[in-house]
Formats: structure tokens, sequence, C-alpha cells
């Protein structure tokens, strides 16, 4: 595992290789990293090779000479912050793939026409469990979007296709995840575009959707989430869901939410558990990195405050944190369906403002409807990325995400409130109320009258919400 931000695998042959093809780096930055695999062959179990229990009745697994290992043609890419040192001879950096610092904010797997043959069944020969997609067993913190483009599967069986772990009860304590575990295995989100699925020995079951060539999703199964989403059946030997369009037509829908605090305090304060829903019934309940600190024999006790979440686009969400919400964070949506986006609400316990930033801009919060006296809902149909409205005193703030596309939201210097004058409406417009109201406050406030605006007027007696600027 080494620094870069790409590395490409061109022409590789994997033969009953225990946990197959992985490949990963390393190094932090906001440059989208990219591990591109293509033009490869990646075999599992074949009768031309020795039987792993050649000892036991029938191969089973039995024996001193029997070594009956757990069986992938292909484990999970990952990013991590730092690199390790290959031969490396400290016991606990060892197994190699075993992931030491905490997941990356960016990255891709990409593979295209790469071929996995001879996954016949679930299990292998001495009777261990076998995929063709399988999980790094130590990543806890972020499993990034696997694109696979032109990709053939020749003698697999449908419930050979993948095994998506659930998270390890283990990471569960104080010096990893703490009281419950980390939720990357949670949010696996693998996308396949034209796949074939072909058969030469007529033992091997092909998959339930019609058609030759496939455009498919691999979801993990968090129930309170996938199973609100369409087309979506859980295929229980995958510990997984399949997602795809009967008529494939649409491309995959599914994407990933990643987003993080920018504090100061970013691995000293835990906001977590971060629970995202929606109307449809969605629930998605979001841990936050590993811990992976050690200073001797103890752990750090920092964790990074970055979350991964499996989330469905064209959808509006409601994100409630456990913590206070951090002031300053970021979130990106990584999906393939490049036109539909989504839309965050955040509520805020405490009285304050929040703004908007895409590629260094503030967005403007949207205007007041002159009827409603409330913010112009935001058109998802035809918002841009980074539109938002703010609503004071109720202290929410929602915007809109798209595909790629990286929104920032930073505290602005302001104080919202909402102040109830025993007037009629008509009476505060015709007396000039609005210029009124702004000099007597500012008299009071002794502020400049160019620091308060006033966000609307409603009736109630009458009703001003009021910002005061910093």
């Amino acid at each position: 595992m080494f620094t870069s931000d790409e590395v490409r695998f061109n022409n590789i042959v994997s033969v009953d290789n225990t946990l197959g093809v992985t490949m990963n780096l390393a190094g932090e930055t906001d440059v989208e990293k990219l591990v591109h695999l293509k033009n490869s062959h990646l075999y599992g179990e074949t009768t031309d090779l020795a039987n792993d229990c050649p000892d036991g009745v029938g191969g089973t697994a039995t024996g001193a000479d029997c070594y009956c290992a757990k069986k992938y043609g292909h484990m999970n890419t990952s990013f991590v912050r730092n690199p390790k040192t290959p031969h490396n001879p400290s016991a606990s950096a060892r197994p190699v793939y075993k992931l030491k610092s905490y997941a990356t904010w960016n990255g891709k797997a990409l593979i295209e026409s790469t071929t996995y043959y001879n996954f016949k069944s679930a299990t292998t020969r001495c009777g261990e469990q076998q995929s063709v997609f399988g999980l790094n067993k130590s990543a806890a913190d972020w499993v990034p979007i696997h694109e696979f483009r032109n990709v053939n599967f020749m003698n697999v069986h449908y419930d050979a296709v993948a095994y998506i772990m659930d998270p390890n009860p283990g990471w569960a304590k104080i010096d990893d995840c703490g009281e419950w575990p980390c939720t990357a295995p949670s949010n696996v989100v693998y996308s396949f575009y034209d796949s074939m699925f072909g058969v030469n020995d007529g033992t091997t079951q092909l998959p339930v959707f019609g058609g030759n060539k496939h455009t498919f999703q691999i979801v993990s199964d968090f129930a309170t989430a996938v199973s609100t989403y369409p087309n979506c059946d859980k295929v229980a030997t995958w510990n997984a869901w399949s997602c795809y369009d009967p008529n494939q037509v649409l491309v995959p829908q599914v994407g990933q939410l990643v987003f993080e605090s920018l504090d100061y305090d970013t691995e000293d304060r835990s906001v977590q558990p971060v629970v995202i829903e929606n109307d449809d019934g969605y629930r998605n309940v979001i841990n936050s990195n590993m811990d992976h600190t050690w200073d001797g024999f103890y752990t750090g006790q920092l964790r990074l405050s970055r979350f991964p979440a499996q989330i469905l686009t064209d959808k509006a969400y409601t994100m409630t944190y456990t913590g206070t919400p951090f002031q300053n964070g970021r979130y990106t949506l990584r999906s393939d369906a490049a036109t539909k986006g989504i839309l965050i609400k955040i509520p805020y316990p405490n009285a304050g403002c929040y703004s908007v930033k895409v590629d260094g801009n503030i967005i403007p919060h949207q205007l007041m409807d002159p009827v409603t006296q409330l913010p112009i809902p935001i058109d998802t149909t035809t918002a841009t990325c980074g539109m938002n409205l703010y609503r004071g005193v109720v202290n929410y703030l929602q915007f809109f995400i798209t595909p790629g596309c990286t929104a920032y939201v930073i505290p602005r210097d302001a104080i919202l409130t909402s102040i109830r004058l025993e007037w009629t409406a008509a009476e505060f417009f015709n007396g000039d109320g609005a210029t009124t109201f702004t000099q007597r406050l500012g008299a009071v406030l002794g502020i400049d009258v160019t620091r308060i605006k006033i966000v609307s007027v409603y009736e109630g007696s009458v009703n001003v919400d009021v910002q005061v600027m910093g």
C-alpha cells in the first residue's frame, strides 16, 4: 500500500488465491484518487488444482494437511491516509491488507473488461464460504463505490457473486468504535454496467433478472434503508441486496453520501450516531471512523468525525446528530445518477445562522415568499448544487446537493430572532414600520441599522423575523 493519486492494473491473472485481488492506495488529498483494473482474469477453485484438504474424507476440512480458508476473487479497494511498509516486522501491522489509518475523503475503484471464473458454489470443496466479491475484514471506516463496466461472470453461481459482511461486533469497544460497531460494511455500493453471465458446463445458475447484459447494483443489507428502495431484492447468500431496473433502462440510483466535520475538534468531539431519515421509511444510523491511534499500550481515543451512508438519489432527507452538529462541515454525494441529487435538512439545537459554500462561493439563501412569509421551497427539479434555505427561530438548514459536488456548511456571524408586535400587518406597513422598526432596534442594541435585516413579516398579531449581522 503506497501513496499515489492513481494506480492502474492491467492483464492480471489470479487463480484460487484465497482472498483474491485487492488494490489499495494511501494519502489524503482533495483530488479524487483512482484505482483502475482492466483486462484481467480472476479464477476461483478448479479441479485442476490441488485440494485444500487432501487428507480429508471427500475433501472435508479435517487432517493435519488441511488449510480450509474463506475465499474471494476480489476483495474491496480501500483508500487510507497513511501507507504501510510492505514487509512490516510489526505484528500489529499484519496481515498486509490490514488497514491501520483513517479512510481518505475520496477515491474511486473502476473495474473494466475483467472476467471472473469458476465460483460454482457459495462454498469451497472443503466447506468454507466463497464468493467473487468480499470485504476486507478491517474496512471499518469506508468502502468506496466500486464501478464495474463490461465484466463477465463465467461458471459463477448466482449465490456466489458476493458476500458483504456485517459490521464486526468486536469493533464495539472503547479502543475501536465506541459502544457499537463502525458502519462502513453497512453502506457498501457496487454498481455494474453491461455485465454478462455465461455458462459453459451447464451447472451454473443464472441471475434471476433477464437479458444477456445486466446493469444492477449490490447494496449492503441495512434493512431499514435498502428495503425502501424500488426494484431491490434481498439475496440471503450475499448478505446483501440486488437492485436493478427490470427494463434495464435506468442507471443505478443508489449512491453514497459522505460528510465530515471540519471543526478543530473533529477527532475529540463525538456527534454519532447520526440518523438519516425520509418520509418513505428510510432510516440509516451511522457511526464515525474507527480509533486508529495508539500511544504505547493505550489507544488515543481519537476518532475522525467522517461518515459514509448508502442513500437513494432524488429524495429529501433529514439528518439528526446525537451530539451538537458540527459548525463547519462538508458534504458530497457520490453516485452514477448524474442528474439526481438529494435534499438534506439539518436541525440545529441552538440559535444561529449557517451558509452553504460551493466552489468557494457563498450560495445565497432562498428568498421569502410574500404570501406565506416563509423561504421559497427548493425546487429539486431545477435546483443546482448548494441551493439552500435557513429558517431562524426554528433553526434548520436545508440544502440541495448533486453527484460529484461538494457543499461546505459554515457558520455565519449573525443572530436570527423573532419579535411579536401588537399591530396589524396593515398598520405596520402603512406606517413605514420596517424602517421605524430597524431604527429603533438598532438604537436599543447600539448597532448600525445596516446590520439589521428583516427576514419576514407575517400576521398573528405582527411577527417580525429579524437577522442581526455580526
